[in-house]
C-alpha cells in the first residue's frame, strides 16, 4: 500500500518579495514498493485513457517526491498494467497566489478522531484542500 503526503515550502526567506505569480512550493510524496509499481507523470490524455507508454516523467524508486513548481494541473498515475484502470490515478491542481484563493478549513470532526492533527493553514492551501478531495476520490493512490 502506498502512502501519499505534500510537503509545503515556504519562500527562502519571509522578507523575500512575492510577486503577484509567485507560488509555496509544493511536493507530491509517494512511498511504495518499487518492485510492484511506478508512479509515471502523464499528460492531460494519457492520464483519461490510462496510457502508460509515454509518461512525461517515470518513478519507481518507491520514494518519489515530484515537485509541484507551476499553477496547474498534474496528472499521475500508476505504472503497472491494469491499476489505473482500477483508479488508481490522481489529478493535483495548484492555482497561483494571483487568483486570490482563501485557503478552505477543515470542519469540524463529528466523531472522536485519533488520527494526526490537521497542519495549520499555509500559502498551499490551495493544493492542501484539493488533495483533502482527491485522496478521497483515489483512497490513497494504493499501489499493491
Amino acid at each position: 500500500m502506498a502512502q501519499i503526503m505534500t510537503v509545503f515550502h515556504s519562500p527562502p526567506h519571509p522578507s523575500e518579495p512575492r510577486g503577484p505569480h509567485n507560488l509555496l512550493l509544493c511536493t507530491m510524496v509517494w512511498n511504495y514498493d518499487p518492485k510492484k509499481d511506478s508512479v509515471l507523470q502523464v499528460s492531460k490524455i494519457d492520464y483519461e485513457k490510462c496510457n502508460t507508454s509515454s509518461p512525461i516523467a517515470e518513478h519507481n524508486d518507491g520514494n518519489t517526491k515530484v515537485k509541484l513548481d507551476r499553477s496547474g494541473p498534474f496528472y499521475f498515475i500508476s505504472g503497472t498494467q491494469g491499476n489505473c484502470e482500477k483508479g488508481q490515478k490522481l489529478i493535483t491542481v495548484v492555482l497561483s497566489s494571483s487568483r486570490g484563493f482563501v485557503g478552505i478549513s477543515p470542519a469540524p470532526s463529528p466523531v472522536e478522531f485519533d488520527g494526526p492533527a490537521v497542519a495549520p493553514t499555509s500559502g498551499c492551501m490551495s493544493l492542501r484542500g484539493g488533495l483533502m478531495v482527491m485522496l478521497g476520490g483515489l483512497m490513497g493512490l494504493v499501489l499493491l
